[in-house]
């Protein structure tokens, strides 16, 4: 049987990362060698995974905060060998549905979760839980109650 950090490098994810204490919601996508095991690594040696914006919430508050505030969840994810580019339109897909885009995409914006500018599909959408999403958008992924299922 596979240990858990090999089945996360088997794997290609989109993901959030949210900052308990403010609400704000960073997506982002892994599609690199090593998967999913080598992104949460970068984020557990870091804090940050040097992002611009983390990197400065980091200088500014420290290891502490981010140990205390900031949880990392799997929206989606995909065989090892899935095309990167269907990765990363899937991340800027959740980016949509969340409402985290700003003017500089790379910036972590407070989520409205409210907002009338999203996709009717998304709008189900409540903090991590899914209600309903559109199937023609996910038909490829795996959601992350179906962690247990990978074949890849």
């Amino acid at each position: 049987m596979p240990s858990y950090h090999d089945a996360l490098a088997s794997v290609t994810e989109a993901y959030c990362l949210t900052d308990a204490k403010t609400g704000k919601l960073y997506i982002g996508s892994a599609t690199g060698e090593g998967g999913v095991a080598a992104r949460w690594e970068i984020y557990l040696d870091s804090k940050h995974g040097d992002n611009k914006k983390l990197s400065e919430l980091y200088e500014r508050k420290g290891e502490g905060y981010f140990l205390e505030n900031f949880g990392f969840t799997l929206l989606e994810y995909f065989g090892i060998s899935y095309d990167p580019q269907k990765v990363q339109e899937r991340e800027k897909w959740w980016k949509n549905c969340l409402d985290t885009r700003a003017a500089d995409t790379t910036a972590i914006k407070k989520a409205s979760l409210s907002s009338d500018n999203r996709p009717a599909y998304c709008k189900a959408i409540r903090n991590d839980t899914i209600s309903s999403v559109d199937e023609s958008q996910t038909s490829n992924a795996r959601q992350p109650w179906q962690l247990n299922s990978m074949g890849d």
